[in-house]
Order: C-alpha cells, then structure tokens, then sequence
C-alpha cells in the first residue's frame, strides 16, 4: 500500500479583512509563453478587522480546527499535481524530491460559503518562492477546496506541509 508522509500540519485562526487581488483575462491565439493567472485571490494577513455592531460581525460561529484540519487534507492530490508540473518543466527526475516547506494562510469565508476568499503562499526554498507558476498553482489546488461553512467574521487557517513530501511502499 502506497501512504503519505507529510510535515505536521499547523493550524492557527487570526481575524483579517479582505482584500481583491484582481486577475486579467488571459490572451488567447498567442504562442509566447504566457504568465499565470490566479483566480484565488491574496491577503493581507496583518491587516486589522473592523467589526461594526449590527453588521453582523462577531455572530455566528466559528468552524471547528479539527474540520478545517481535515478538510485541507484533501488538497493533497492537487499539491502532488502542482510538485509534478514543476518537475516536469523543469526536467527533473519525478523520483528526486524537492526540499522545504509551503506555508499556506487560508481565508475562510463568514458569510457562509465554503470556498476560501483568498489564499497566500510562500515557500523556504527561494527558488521554489520565485517561481509564480508553481505558486499559483498551489494556491488554485487550495482555493479550489471545500472548507467548513460558518456565519460570522472571516478567519485565516494557517498550514504548513513539505512541498515534495513523497511517498513510501509500506507492506499490508
């Protein structure tokens, strides 16, 4: 049987505000090599969070650590796709695996919708942090994810997780 050695997950909840990252449309019929483009959004993870009363903010509940845990466990396969691409672009072998950690800050979503208002991502790997293909599209495979659905202000889930953890045959 095939499993999954990973870095262990990190979690922490911070309150933050929400900000647009806007996305330009991609050109089409053109052979130049074209730069990504994100549909998920970034953030801010500093920025502060200005609750009015009587706007709903601060009511509702907060979704359960241990369901948000769970549920970025799912993004794994489309991290292990993301590693591939990489590998494969840069003709690397797929068995040589890439060393660091990605650390990701999730921003859930309040208002009741259970995919994230943005993602960020950074790498400790320099190189593996500038290239924005990769990048982006660890930040897709996140923000393409079902989280806890929740009423109330918009939180940040923090991971961190190896970027090439790899795999071993383990015997049943």
């Amino acid at each position: 049987m095939l499993s999954r050695r990973r870095a262990p997950l990190y979690f922490a909840i911070v309150s933050t505000l929400v900000a647009a990252v806007g996305c330009k449309g991609v050109d089409k019929g053109q052979r130049t090599q074209r730069t990504v483009k994100a549909s998920i959004a970034t953030f801010d993870e500093n920025a502060d969070i200005e609750l009015a009363i009587g706007d709903g903010g601060g009511e509702g509940g907060r979704p359960d650590d241990y369901d948000v845990q769970q549920r970025f466990g799912a993004v794994y396969p489309g991290l292990d796709g993301c590693v591939a691409a990489y590998k494969e672009r840069h003709k690397i072998k797929p068995d040589r695996q890439l060393e660091g950690d990605v650390d990701f800050a999730v921003k859930l979503d309040g208002g009741g919708n259970s995919k994230p208002l943005g993602v960020n991502a950074s790498f400790s790997a320099k190189k593996l942090d500038n290239d924005e293909a990769l990048k982006q599209c660890m930040r897709e495979a996140v923000g393409n994810t079902d989280f806890p659905t929740y009423n109330g202000p918009h939180i940040v889930a923090k991971f961190s997780t190896q970027v090439d953890a790899g795999s071993v045959w383990e015997e049943e």
